[in-house]
């Protein structure tokens, strides 16, 4: 069930802020205002009597993909609508007047995620972009082969075979850069069920990791490593303008 932070019977959430549109139906337990393209959002957020403003990427998922721009502690002492105090509610309201404020100041197409490699939505050949997670320590990707079957051990998909590795996972420790290329059965596979493909550099970080991938399905596909990905003439393997 979706909950958003409580706000004062009078206050009216505006439907856009500079490109920005108000989302009421978001899924999301925040108020929320989402880009035009629905690849960015920006949410005010309450949990544990914490009310904060953060600014979302929504083509990837986990805990990684808001960057909180502020945040105050302790200042909701109920989150139900019915039982909010006027105090909890001004709360809300002032920080929906921050987010208003940010949008006012950045459009859509001036925010990009810090932590976010764009190299990331340009699939190796023959392959589409599954899934890109951001945890606290640590980026996971995963890639599927074209036309193959979706299979998810983490929602009960069909493994199939368990010779069939139509997906490629890739890992990096946002730290170390430490980086894993496998070859996978499903999405949210274990590491038992999982291959290595690639002998990577140590601590090479993501864009080697993605720039040997790429090259590796180049050669599965025959195509010239001239950065001929399909759909994406004039790119290098980095994902980068020639």
């Amino acid at each position: 069930m979706v909950s958003k932070p409580p706000l004062p019977d009078d206050y009216e959430l505006p439907a856009g802020v500079n490109g920005w549109s108000h989302d009421p139906e978001s899924g999301i337990n925040a108020h929320v205002w989402t880009a035009a393209d629905g690849s960015a959002f920006v949410g005010v957020f309450c949990s544990l009597g914490y009310v904060r403003l953060a600014i979302g990427d929504a083509r990837v998922v986990g805990i990684g993909r808001t960057v909180t721009v502020e945040e105050r502690p302790a200042t909701i002492e109920r989150l139900n609508h019915e039982d909010a105090t006027a105090g909890d509610r001004a709360a809300t309201a002032a920080m929906c007047d921050r987010a208003l404020g940010w949008m006012r100041h950045h459009a859509p197409d001036g925010w990009s995620h810090p932590n976010v490699t764009e190299a990331v939505f340009i699939p190796p050949a023959g392959y589409d972009l599954e899934l890109y997670e951001l945890a606290e320590r640590a980026q996971t990707i995963y890639y599927r082969r074209r036309d193959a079957p979706e299979r998810s051990s983490l929602f009960g998909g069909d493994a199939g075979s368990a010779d069939e590795y139509d997906y490629l996972y890739l890992h990096v420790w946002n730290g170390s850069g430490a980086a894993t290329v496998e070859r996978a059965p499903w999405t949210r596979s274990d590491a038992s069920e999982r291959a290595v493909l690639l002998d990577l550099p140590d601590e090479c970080g993501l864009e080697v990791a993605l720039k040997q991938t790429r090259e590796w399905a180049r050669e599965q596909h025959g195509i010239e490593a001239e950065g001929m990905v399909p759909g994406q003439s004039g790119l290098d393997a980095f994902g980068g303008e020639r």
